[in-house]
């Protein structure tokens, strides 16, 4: 009887540990930046860029480690618009920088929304104009007035390069979440904050792309 007490009690401790060895060693650990980073658009025929940033985190046993093929999938939510059907969500596909395919992560990676490629077909668009030099393109916070409620919808789906173990990550946004700025360059953690700007002067400072972002 004792024999069998002390097997069972080491087979669920193995399961156990193994359970956390795949949890916390196997699986990658990345997280959405917390905000919506806005800063001036100088390249297109927009007035803002708006960007999310992920951060591949790393395990603080185990060495740094890339995470590949990357997918970014993001979405307009509005509430609201079907009379029919007045407490449902209406998605539209909000297109991102690459379509969302990012071939490898190290560090950090910023992801740009392309809200001027927006198909919002016959929405209702309670907005008051679009950005007068690119009648397609809408400020995010005006498309986050639409309907009863909206919000963005952010799903980041990784794996590790070693075990191919694969983890998803999603993050919603309102208009509340949009701050002026630009994002640390700090890795980790620490870089998915805002550095705030209020002086006009630093405008074009804040255009330029971060260090942890291709050139879009």
């Amino acid at each position: 009887m004792i024999t069998l007490i002390v097997s069972v009690v080491i087979g669920v401790s193995t399961n156990l540990v193994a359970w956390w060895m795949i949890a916390r060693g196997l699986i990658p650990k990345i997280m959405l930046s917390p905000q919506i980073s806005k800063i001036p658009e100088t390249r297109r025929n927009a007035q803002w860029r708006y960007r999310v940033k992920i951060a591949n985190r790393r395990r603080w046993f185990l060495p740094r480690r890339r995470v590949v093929n990357v997918s970014v999938n993001a979405s307009l939510q509005v509430h609201g618009l079907d009379p029919e059907a007045p407490h449902n969500l209406t998605n539209y596909k909000l297109p991102v920088t690459g379509d969302g395919a990012i071939p490898l992560i190290m560090d950090n990676h910023v992801v740009r929304f392309r809200t001027e490629e927006m198909d919002l077909g016959d929405a209702p668009l309670l907005v008051s104009h679009p950005h007068p030099n690119s009648p397609q393109f809408f400020d995010l916070e005006e498309l986050l007035q639409l309907g009863d409620w909206a919000r963005i919808r952010v799903m980041v789906t990784a794996s590790d390069a070693y075990t191919n173990a694969t983890t998803t990550r999603i993050a919603y946004y309102v208009s509340d979440s949009i701050v002026r700025g630009r994002f640390s360059n700090k890795n980790g953690r620490a870089g998915l904050q805002i550095v705030k700007k209020s002086i006009t002067n630093d405008d074009q400072d804040e255009a330029k792309t971060d260090s942890s972002v291709a050139q879009d």
